[in-house]
């Protein structure tokens, strides 16, 4: 087994969240997990970053930790939030706050704008309740969801995932022009295996202006969201809520590489996900690859 170092908790830990035990699960290189219940797992040996569900990797297996309540059902990270913002009348401790993702002092709601978008009509536009049924009940794969990203100075990332397997693709863009965008999101998919997508969501800004530019280049449907509705894109939310981590408010996007942006990618797609049965991204990826192969 991987050596595992641990580090030490602050007693608020310990003690506000007495219930929560260790699950350790070795992921393999093919994906498999094995996993066992570790007896007599106190929290204070639960490594921080692991508490925070985040998976270190070496180069032949990663440690994995998940927590379980009292009944032995995995607890999901958000509970974890939860409960230690009511423990502690709303408020995180500091020495709380840097065993957490977010780092969050507060839990508070923030009103969404769409202020600077650039959204209006799209011609042509093919509305999302066009899309087949198979691609919302994610039933085959091949239908990814995208996004731009912004951050200072108004830099962008384009976010793409598939919504079957939850694989992420993370595209450089130098702006949010519509031409821009569209030449990006082309050399991307030319880089998949042929066939893996089939269609694409977006929202309604106008840097998919160009989707039959798109559509035409690489023979995948664009479809678009209603309007003010990003849970229509809920793998993509998801996915751009996790790269806050890597890439926080006030961070200038365009001293990112195209390699750094596949660093990340490739460190969500191998991280188990509790959604896949505990396996990765990729590991779902690849059965898709070999059926379509």
């Amino acid at each position: 087994m991987a050596h595992r170092s641990t580090l030490q908790l602050p007693k608020s830990v310990r003690t506000t969240v007495p219930m929560l035990l260790g699950v350790v699960a070795l992921l393999l290189p093919t994906g498999d997990i094995r996993a066992q219940r570790s007896t007599g797992c106190a929290i204070r040996d639960i490594p921080a970053p692991e508490l925070c569900a985040r998976v270190r990797l070496d180069t032949v297996r990663a440690t994995y930790i998940v927590l379980l309540d009292e009944s032995g059902s995995m607890r999901p990270i958000g509970g974890i939030y939860r409960s230690l913002f009511m423990q502690t009348r709303g408020a995180l401790k500091r020495e709380l706050q840097a065993h957490l993702r977010t780092h969050r002092v507060m839990r508070r709601s923030r009103p969404a704008t769409h202020r600077g978008q650039g959204r209006g009509d799209i011609a042509d536009a093919v509305s999302i309740s066009e899309r087949p049924a198979t691609v919302a009940d994610r039933a085959v794969p091949g239908h990814w969801e995208g996004d731009l990203i912004q951050r200072a100075n108004f830099t962008f990332i384009a976010t793409l995932v598939e919504r079957w397997s939850r694989y992420v693709h993370l595209v450089r863009v130098t702006s949010k022009e519509t031409d821009v965008v569209t030449a990006a999101l082309i050399r991307e998919v030319r880089r998949l295996p042929t066939g893996l997508m089939a269609s694409l969501t977006w929202d309604r800004a106008k840097e998919m202006a160009q989707h039959r530019r798109f559509t035409v280049a690489t023979d995948v449907a664009v479809y678009f969201c209603d309007p003010r509705s990003p849970w229509q894109r809920d793998s993509n939310e998801n996915t751009n809520g996790l790269l806050r981590q890597y890439f926080p408010q006030g961070m200038d996007l365009s001293q990112v590489t195209q390699r750094q942006l596949d660093a990340v990618a490739r460190q969500l797609n191998t991280r188990p996900r509790e959604t896949l049965g505990l396996r990765t991204p990729a590991a779902k990826l690849a059965e898709a690859v070999a059926l379509t192969g």
